[in-house]
């Protein structure tokens, strides 16, 4: 008896905190652009009670793209959208492989953990007191943005995100703060990791997927001049990872 074909590929991109599916367009378009022509499902990340009932509404979303079993899923997670990954990847059968952008694979320090989540409840209630367009000038702020308001400009950055529900993004950031995030499954367990991508000026988060690729044998994708918001400033140099991982895991399959 032959083998059974390999499932076709499908790609389930996540979106970063006060961000939006939209996020992903100069991505898709270098996808469509290079010949992809599988399905591309892009979740609305709305409010949440957790990392588990986040996990579910992405399934779901799958589900109503495709019955489970007929399309081999990779996901692909920016920063929020990583952490989601990360733990899906761990624990869900619609994770065939995934790709971690500028995320964190998750803290093992308790003490570190307790205090993100302190930072991030502190957060959460300045965004509901101050409104989005107030936190959203400090969060930007931050160096890891520094790239990008320099290319785009701190006022159109703004008008980009005057969709941002304060409610919404308060229960994120307590309810899918790093500190409340398990860490990633041990090399070899789970979905395999297809690679990660990190700005060249992210330094934090370059030396971390640095060893967490080292440990898996994964690429690390470096967007040349690029900060943290891979999707905005890095179109390129996702695309391209995203391309590899579909071509790892069609090996894999291949392989079966």
């Amino acid at each position: 008896m032959s083998a059974a074909p390999p499932l076709p590929l499908g790609l389930c991109l996540l979106h970063g905190l006060f961000g939006a599916p939209s996020d992903w367009d100069a991505v898709v378009e270098r996808l469509h652009a290079g010949g992809f022509a599988g399905p591309i499902v892009r979740p609305a990340l709305g409010p949440t009670d957790g990392f588990a009932h986040t996990i579910a509404t992405v399934e779901a979303a799958l589900a109503e793209a495709a019955p489970q079993g007929s399309v081999a899923w990779v996901w692909a997670g920016y920063s929020m959208g990583g952490r989601i990954t990360t733990i899906a990847a761990a624990r869900s059968p619609w994770v065939a492989g995934w790709v971690l952008l500028a995320g964190h694979p998750g803290e093992a320090d308790a003490d570190v953990r307790a205090e993100r989540v302190r930072v991030d409840e502190d957060r959460a209630d300045r965004l509901l007191a101050e409104g989005p367009e107030a936190f959203l000038r400090q969060w930007y702020a931050m160096p890891m943005f520094a790239p990008l308001v320099a290319r785009r400009g701190l006022a159109a950055l703004l008008a980009a995100r005057a969709h941002v529900d304060a409610a919404t993004a308060a229960s994120q950031l307590r309810s899918l703060s790093l500190g409340r995030q398990p860490a990633a499954a041990p090399p070899g367990a789970g979905a395999p990791l297809l690679g990660t991508v990190a700005g060249a000026l992210d330094l934090t988060y370059r030396e971390r997927l640095e060893a967490f690729c080292a440990a898996r044998s994964a690429p690390l994708f470096v967007a040349p001049d690029a900060g943290h918001a891979l999707l905005l400033e890095a179109p390129d140099t996702v695309a391209r990872a995203l391309f590899e991982a579909l071509r790892a895991q069609r090996e894999r399959q291949a392989q079966k």
